[in-house]
């Protein structure tokens, strides 16, 4: 696809965005500017823990059941049973 875009368009495409180099020297030389600019770069990243949420359902709904958990928050019920604490 990238031919024919350039034969329709009449603009060439660069294929490497490297500089010439390599992509394990590319990757480790981006993954040290990314550790040097943000240390903390994985903090407050990825999918929230559902036992968190399971948890707080629980303390909100002393007297709540599985099946409510379920219906109020939309998690699936394995998680629920999983992170469900009596």
């Amino acid at each position: 696809p990238i031919d024919d875009i350039e034969k329709l368009s009449g603009i060439k495409i660069e294929r490497n965005r490297r500089n010439g180099r390599k992509q394990e020297l590319h990757l480790k030389l981006a993954r040290a500017v990314r550790d040097t600019l943000h240390e903390d770069w994985r903090e407050g990243n990825g999918r929230k823990p559902k036992a968190e949420a399971v948890r707080e359902w629980q303390e909100s709904h002393p007297n709540g059941t599985k099946a409510e958990c379920h219906r109020e928050t939309g998690l699936d019920p394995k998680t629920i049973r999983k992170w469900w604490s009596v």
